[in-house]
């Protein structure tokens, strides 16, 4: 499977904007603009990603983090996790990335770079495979399922969930809004439909769920409404619904 040339083009201008590692939001749920020479007002107890995967939780994990782009958060993660992989289709915002972030690398083959504890692919997510990777500990989805129109979502679950081993994390980000943008990311995604994806072999958290009528996607588009929502996904063993997983699940699950 490889993207269409379409997704590709909405893709970089996605990921140049959005995932351009300067926005974090913090659970006051304002916009925080942050720059490598910043990167110390990341470090804040209260933010999402530092409640969900702190320091100490983090220090024996192999993190993967899809359609990465020149995320913050992928410093926060090679300086406090084993070791993190990310995968990204824009070139430049992988050298970005390491540029910015004074951080030597390597380019050890056409489509990996790799520095200390940190890897970038610069490849088609759809084509990894679990040996690419080795094993994976916690996965950080701030911008990809969000990234993808609903006909990859699927096949992006599946990829995940091949690359995840039971008892793998994953800390997802979505938006939910109204009106639909139409084909252009990032895209609305319900909790309804991340329990359609994940709920048949994850147990599902759903964690976080502010309202964010100063986001500057409202103004921009001129949303009715915007909410955030954190989810922090464990994966369990493969299952038939009406097992005493389902039960064990629905007593975890708010």
């Amino acid at each position: 499977m490889s993207f269409t040339s379409s997704f590709f083009d909405n893709w970089l201008s996605f990921s140049s904007s959005f995932n351009s590692g300067s926005w974090f939001i913090l659970p006051l749920h304002y916009p925080v603009f942050l720059t490598s020479a910043t990167l110390s007002l990341f470090l804040i107890p209260e933010s999402l990603l530092l409640n969900y995967a702190p320091a100490y939780f983090l220090r024996s994990q192999r993190v993967l983090v899809p359609l990465c782009g020149k995320d913050n958060a992928l410093r926060w993660f090679r300086d406090h996790a084993a070791h993190v992989i990310g995968v990204e289709l824009a070139q430049e915002a992988i050298k970005q990335f390491f540029q910015e972030q004074n951080l030597p690398y390597q380019k050890t083959t056409d489509d990996c770079y790799e520095a200390e504890r940190i890897t970038i692919f610069n490849r088609n997510l759809f084509d990894l495979t679990p040996r690419e990777v080795g094993h994976i500990d916690f996965v950080y989805d701030r911008a990809a399922l969000v990234a993808l129109p609903i006909n990859l979502r699927q096949q992006y679950r599946q990829k995940i969930d091949e690359l995840m081993s039971v008892g793998s994390k994953c800390l997802l980000i979505t938006l939910e809004f109204q009106p639909y943008l139409g084909n252009t990311p990032p895209f609305s995604i319900t909790p309804e439909e991340v329990q359609s994806y994940y709920g048949d072999r994850y147990i599902i958290d759903h964690i976080e769920q502010p309202k964010l009528p100063e986001h500057r996607m409202v103004e921009k588009f001129n949303l009715d409404f915007l909410i955030e929502h954190g989810f922090f996904l464990t994966k369990i063993a493969a299952r038939k619904r009406g097992s005493f997983l389902d039960t064990f699940k629905f007593a975890l699950t708010p």
